[in-house]
């Protein structure tokens, strides 16, 4: 009678081994299919990226200086190139939110926080944002906007110009 029952927990028990290892295996494809789903759309945003590059042409610094200066006399040549521009931002942006999303990266607020000074401190890129932002979804657009409401529209040109005044004063 001991054999039988003792046979009869250990079948139980390799059954229950069995049962863990086919959860496990599944688990591991669950995750494997989250991973080859992230890495296609980030090759998708890759390609768009580089679309978003090529509007920028050769002098997209004197482009970008006169965002910052004087984003009221931009042509629309010129604000073409600054939407690739910060089209190519957000994209990087939301290829870091998928790899969050699947436990590989950072919190999208702190990304953000680390990077937007440099690409929505004047005044045209906020108007940009202002009217692109549909593009996106609800919770990307409040984490943003939280973020964006402590970089003020005239922080580039404040900046550049005290890089100048240092320069004038010989500090």
């Amino acid at each position: 009678m001991n054999s039988s029952r003792l046979n009869s927990t250990l079948t139980h028990l390799g059954n229950l081994g069995v049962l863990a290892g086919i959860v496990l295996v599944a688990v591991q494809i669950n995750q494997n299919s989250a991973l080859v789903e992230a890495q296609l759309e980030s090759d998708e945003a890759a390609a768009w990226v580089e679309i978003d590059a090529s509007k920028q042409g050769e002098n997209f610094s004197d482009v970008l200086a006169k965002a910052i200066e004087r984003p009221e006399d931009l042509t629309l040549s010129e604000m073409v190139a600054l939407d690739g521009y910060l089209y190519s931002y957000l994209d990087q942006l939301w290829r870091r939110e998928q790899l969050y999303a699947i436990g590989l990266g950072n919190d999208l607020e702190d990304e953000i926080r680390d990077s937007i000074r440099d690409f929505f401190g004047n005044r045209f890129a906020q108007a940009w944002w202002a009217e692109t932002k549909f593009k996106f979804g609800s919770d990307f657009i409040q984490t943003f906007e939280r973020v964006l409401s402590e970089v003020s529209p005239d922080q580039d040109a404040e900046f550049f110009d005290r890089i100048e005044a240092r320069l004038t004063r010989g500090a």
